[in-house]
C-alpha cells in the first residue's frame, strides 16, 4: 500500500514558502546571507511569502559554503533551527492532532501540493516494514542532498515529540552522494540511526507497527477540522482566481502588477487573464486591492514599521498606503495596529 503526494509538472517553477527560509537565515546567521542568493529579508516577512523553489535550494548551497559544513541540514534539524515556532500551519497542526503516526504521515503526503508542489512524500507499506520517502523537485544539484538530510533528520527526531519512541526507525537511506573524505558514520551519530549514501531513494525504513502508535495530542475534533479544511483548500486549489492572487502577492514588491506580468506568470496573454478573471467574478484591480489589504492587516499585527509595510505592499510613497488602508476601513494604518494591541 502507498500514499503520496500528487506531484504534477506545473508551468511555471513551484514556490516554496518563506517561513522555513527565515529559519535558515536565522540559524546560519550569516549577514549578506540572503543577499547573495537574490533574497530580501524585509520580502520574507509577510505570513504568505514565497520565493521560487530554485532560490531556496540555492540557500542551502550558499549556507553549507558559508559555514564550511557538508551537513548543514541536518545540524539545521539536530541544532535546533527547525520547528514550528510560535505559529504552526495548518498542516502541522493537522499533523500533531492526527490519531496515529501513519495518519499523520498520510495527510502530509496528501497535502503537500498545497505547500510545495515541486517536493514530494510517499508512504509505503509492508506487512513488517514500511518507508517514507522524500523526492527533491528538478535535475540534480547540490541542495538536494541537504534538504534531503534536513527533511528526513526532522522525522526521525521531531516524531520523538509526537509519539513515545518515535518511528523506531531501523535505516536512513540517502540517495546521493556522501561529502568528500567522510564516510556514513557522521551522518549516523547526528540521525542516532544508521545512515547509508548513494541509497536509490531517499527514505526512512522503520517496522510498520510504529505506524499505528497514537500521539500525544491527538485531538479527533481538530484533526477532522483541520482535515477539512485542508481537504477544501486541496480541491480549490487550480481555481484560476486563486493562482492569480498567488501572483499578484508574489510580485507586489515591485508595485501593483501589470496585466502583462500576471499573465505572463500564467502562462496566458492578458485578454484571456481578463476573460478568466471576469468569469470567476473579479477583476486584477479588484485582486490586487484584495491582496493588499488581506496582507496589510496581517504585516501590522507585527512589529514592522509602518514604512516598510508600504514597500511590501508595493507602494511608492506612505501616503499612498495611508490613503488606500482608509478607503478599505476607514481607519488609518497606525490607528487600526492601535486598537488591536
Amino acid at each position: 500500500m502507498t500514499s503520496r503526494s500528487t506531484r504534477t509538472t506545473p508551468a511555471l517553477e513551484p514556490r516554496f514558502f518563506a517561513r522555513e527560509i527565515r529559519q535558515v537565515l536565522q540559524f546560519v546567521d550569516s549577514p549578506g546571507l540572503a543577499e547573495s542568493v537574490g533574497l530580501r529579508p524585509a520580502r520574507l516577512a509577510a505570513p504568505d511569502a514565497t520565493v521560487p523553489i530554485s532560490q531556496y535550494y540555492h540557500l542551502w548551497e550558499a549556507a553549507a559554503a558559508v559555514t564550511g559544513d557538508p551537513h548543514i541540514g541536518l545540524r539545521f534539524v539536530t541544532g535546533g533551527g527547525s520547528g514550528p515556532g510560535q505559529d504552526p500551519s495548518a498542516l502541522q497542526l493537522l499533523l500533531f492532532s492526527s490519531p496515529t503516526i501513519g495518519a499523520g504521515f498520510e495527510r502530509l503526503a496528501h497535502y503537500q501540493p498545497l505547500w510545495n508542489p515541486g517536493e514530494t512524500y510517499e508512504l509505503n507499506h509492508s506487512e513488517a516494514h514500511s518507508s517514507i520517502r522524500f523526492s527533491p523537485w528538478g535535475p540534480p544539484r547540490d541542495a538536494h542532498r541537504h534538504v534531503a538530510e534536513k527533511t528526513l533528520a526532522s522525522f526521525v527526531l521531531g516524531t520523538h515529540l509526537l509519539a513515545d519512541g518515535g518511528l523506531e526507525p531501523l535505516a536512513v537511506r540517502i540517495a546521493y552522494r556522501r561529502p568528500n573524505g567522510e564516510d556514513d558514520s557522521v551522518a549516523s551519530q547526528l540521525l542516532g540511526v544508521p545512515a547509508t549514501y548513494e541509497a536509490e531513494h531517499s527514505q526512512i525504513e522503520v517496522p510498520t507497527r510504529v505506524l499505528d502508535k497514537p500521539l500525544r495530542k491527538a485531538d479527533g475534533f481538530l484533526f477532522r477540522l483541520f482535515d477539512g479544511q485542508l481537504d477544501t483548500r486541496l480541491g480549490t486549489a487550480g481555481a484560476f482566481r486563486d493562482r492569480a492572487s498567488h501572483e499578484v502577492a508574489a510580485n507586489l514588491h515591485d508595485g501593483a502588477p501589470s496585466a502583462a506580468t500576471i499573465a505572463a506568470r500564467l502562462s496566458c496573454s492578458p485578454r484571456t487573464l481578463q476573460r478568466r478573471l471576469l468569469a470567476e467574478g473579479t477583476t486584477l484591480r479588484d485582486l490586487t486591492e484584495q491582496v493588499r489589504r488581506t496582507r496589510a492587516e496581517s504585516l501590522l499585527a507585527t512589529q514592522i514599521s509602518l514604512t516598510e509595510i508600504a514597500f511590501l505592499l508595493g507602494y511608492a510613497e506612505m501616503t499612498n498606503f495611508s490613503r488606500a488602508f482608509r478607503r478599505w476601513t476607514g481607519q488609518s494604518p497606525s490607528d487600526w495596529r492601535r486598537r488591536r494591541k
